[in-house]
């Protein structure tokens, strides 16, 4: 997925790009069990939904939000990437797909309730971005959870070159807030 071009408005990337891109993925499934919106901060919302077999977008954010990813809107693009190209996460195709359309994997995202912010450590300074669960209203302040990592330790994990409990054991990934969230949403991050 590393090879899409990603167009310089957001709008136009999750319109057009995203329904495209994803369609394979979304097939067989008719209708989803909510939405994602996707948050891009200073930029707008998006809100994506499996509707017989194919994703539709809206801008906004819908009232049955399962999860709310949220970042910096001045750097999405640059963030997109990194996640297309790490295969893993909610732009990989399985991410997306999972959440949009498989029930018992909604279910588990509704009752999770709250914020886990996703820290990245770089030279030029801290990128985060933030996943909302179960319709909550999106606390970036002060988010249930937060994990920490290095950019190379991010790598590493969104590949699935790294254990993110053989990190966390050695001090690479550090975590503060409630345990309990990560442990609810254990099953499905693997």
């Amino acid at each position: 997925m590393s090879d899409v071009e990603i167009p310089d408005s957001a709008h136009e990337y999750f319109t057009q790009v995203i329904p495209a891109q994803f369609k394979e993925t979304i097939a067989g499934h008719e209708d989803g069990p909510g939405s994602i919106c996707f948050d891009l901060v200073g930029e707008g919302q998006w809100s994506l939904t499996v509707k017989g077999g194919e994703i539709d977008v809206t801008d906004g954010r819908h009232d049955d939000t399962i999860v709310e990813i949220t970042f910096d809107g001045s750097n999405w693009k640059e963030a997109v990437k990194r996640m297309q190209e790490g295969g893993a996460g909610p732009m990989s195709g399985d991410g997306l797909g999972n959440m949009l359309g498989n029930p018992a994997v909604a279910s588990t995202l509704k009752a999770a309730q709250g914020t886990l912010k996703l820290v990245t450590t770089t030279d030029s300074g801290d990128e985060w971005v933030a996943i909302t669960f179960g319709g909550a209203e999106a606390n970036l302040d002060q988010p249930r959870a937060t994990l920490t990592m290095s950019r190379e330790v991010a790598e590493k994990m969104s590949k699935g070159e790294a254990n993110p409990q053989e990190l966390f054991m050695s001090g690479q990934i550090q975590i503060a807030g409630d345990m309990m969230m990560l442990m609810q949403l254990a099953p499905i991050m693997q």
